[in-house]
């Protein structure tokens, strides 16, 4: 997800700046989810003026100032003076602190389904790359710049011929978001993953905790539920395993057979 991402110039002093700091805590899972819903619902081109722009927002007279700036940010290198809404959300889907990082890919997900069909096709996983790098770059800094569509569409292209099916369904997002390098240095900065745990191998009795528990997982993936959280150790065999926290705690996952996992039943997770 754009330019240059092997140079110490980006991520390392990546922040917020500052009249978008209140996004990061305004809106809940359920807040974002509504907003891409109303986007959605409001036009078909999901460019948005000023009025369009305060509509899907509908935040309070105390915020007419900041969404006045928002606005502005976001539309001041566009002739017609409209904002890109997929640009916008996804920008603030990825900075927010009141959503975990699985949640986030979720979000996106719904959000590029264009068309509501349940999968994403190759050109609007394109779309999708153009809006999430230029959004993000318009919001935080010490971020690239977004690549030129052709880039993208080059990027976009490579990862569709790795895929059995000409669409992208939910579980092929996650998986690219969590080991493309393009998005890792995206994720390293707009998550809590910190020191985060990674795993890989065979995966049948669902003992690596990934998400959406793909069968085998042939390159290191961030453990999504573990985000946040500080792992000292990890103790594991061909059915479960065990994370101690560097508190003391025990997270485990894997095959329930006879509870052995200590959640106080006999499922698999």
């Amino acid at each position: 997800m754009g330019q240059n991402h092997s140079s110490g110039t980006y991520f390392h002093e990546a922040s917020v700046k500052d009249h978008f700091n209140s996004i990061q805590a305004l809106w809940s899972d359920e807040d974002l989810a509504n907003l891409i819903e109303r986007l959605k619902e409001m036009t078909l081109n999901f460019s948005l003026d000023k009025a369009k722009f305060a509509r899907l927002l509908q935040l309070s007279v105390a915020f007419d100032d900041l969404v006045s700036q928002w606005f502005t940010d976001f539309s001041h290198d566009r002739a017609s003076q409209v904002v890109d809404g997929l640009e916008f959300l996804s920008a603030v889907i990825m900075v927010s602190s009141k959503v975990s990082l699985f949640r986030k890919i979720c979000l996106l997900f719904v959000l590029f389904d264009l068309d509501k069909t349940g999968c994403i096709r190759k050109d609007e996983f394109t779309i999708f790359l153009k809006a999430v790098t230029t959004g993000v770059h318009r919001i935080v800094n010490g971020v690239p710049p977004p690549a030129t569509v052709m880039e993208l569409g080059g990027l976009s292209s490579e990862f569709f011929a790795t895929l059995s099916n000409q669409v992208l369904y939910q579980q092929d997002l996650l998986m690219w978001m969590t080991e493309a390098q393009f998005s890792l240095h995206y994720l390293s900065v707009f998550s809590r993953l910190g020191c985060a745990t990674f795993a890989f191998g065979t995966n049948h009795r669902y003992q690596l905790g990934l998400e959406m528990e793909p069968r085998l997982q042939r390159v290191p993936a961030p453990v999504l539920r573990l985000e946040g959280i500080r792992i000292a150790s990890v103790a594991s065999n061909e059915s479960h395993c065990l994370f101690r926290t560097e508190e003391g705690a025990v997270w485990s996952c894997g095959s329930g057979f006879c509870g052995i996992l200590g959640h106080g039943g006999v499922q698999d997770c």
